[in-house]
């Protein structure tokens, strides 16, 4: 019916506004983790971008688990300050 099709409609535009949001956040980020320091970058990059979890980063790098959290918690840190920085 034609009712079922608006609401079908509504539901796509939703979605499609929902998917662009997600790529200009991604974008966003993306350019915040580029102000990292490379080794921080690589880290972040592993994590949220390649799903890799702390241990798989630590494995990968050849590094201990407990640098990848130290690094970690200091990029996540900086990408904050960033943040508040722009806002």
């Amino acid at each position: 019916s034609a009712k079922n099709q608006n609401v079908e409609d509504i539901v796509n535009t939703v979605d499609r506004q929902k998917q662009t949001q997600v790529a200009v956040d991604t974008i966003d980020v993306k350019k915040h983790v580029g102000l990292l320091a490379p080794d921080l970058q690589q880290l972040v990059e592993l994590f949220y971008f390649k799903a890799y979890t702390q241990q798989d980063i630590a494995d990968e790098l050849n590094i201990p688990l407990g640098t990848v959290k130290t690094k970690m918690r200091k990029a996540l840190e900086e990408l904050r300050k960033h943040y508040l920085d722009k806002s």
